[in-house]
């Protein structure tokens, strides 16, 4: 997912601000217009590889790439990091998902009450259209008997 889309969705879902530095989630809830990005936003968006969005991404082909370019420690640090964005992605995931799911049960309270309602209104909308039929004619007859 491009760092666009997951700052968009961050947005419209007022996901907590996380710290690069640690898993935890901050505090403090940001409220932008999506032009902005926080910096420590930027700073977690930049840890993620954008070889990870890649269609062609190659898991072996990055492993290899990364033993002969880095030191082991380096190599322990950069496992840090994945693990670190793994489990940030993975707790941005659940919350949409709990999102998603508190949508769709007041949507279905919604649709519940609104049928309720209506099935309530039925008999008496029916009543209703009876007395429009008949209220014409039982006019008419009483004119054409005086």
């Amino acid at each position: 997912m491009s760092d666009k889309k997951r700052q968009a969705l961050r947005n419209f879902y007022n996901l907590p601000v996380r710290t690069p530095s640690s898993s935890t989630v901050s505090t403090s809830r940001s409220v932008s217009n999506g032009s902005n990005v926080h910096s420590s936003e930027e700073s977690t968006s930049k840890e993620i590889d954008p070889a990870f969005s890649n269609p062609d991404f190659d898991l072996n082909v990055y492993l290899r790439s990364l033993q002969h370019k880095l030191s082991p420690n380096e190599v322990l640090q950069r496992q840090k990091q994945l693990v670190s964005s793994i489990q940030e992605l993975s707790g941005d995931h659940k919350s949409l998902v709990y999102n998603h799911y508190t949508h769709l049960l007041h949507a279905s309270s919604a649709i519940e009450s609104l049928s309720k309602d209506l099935n309530d209104l039925l008999p008496e909308l029916q009543t209703f259209q009876e007395g429009q039929t008949d209220g014409p004619n039982m006019k008419s007859e009483t004119l054409h008997r005086k």
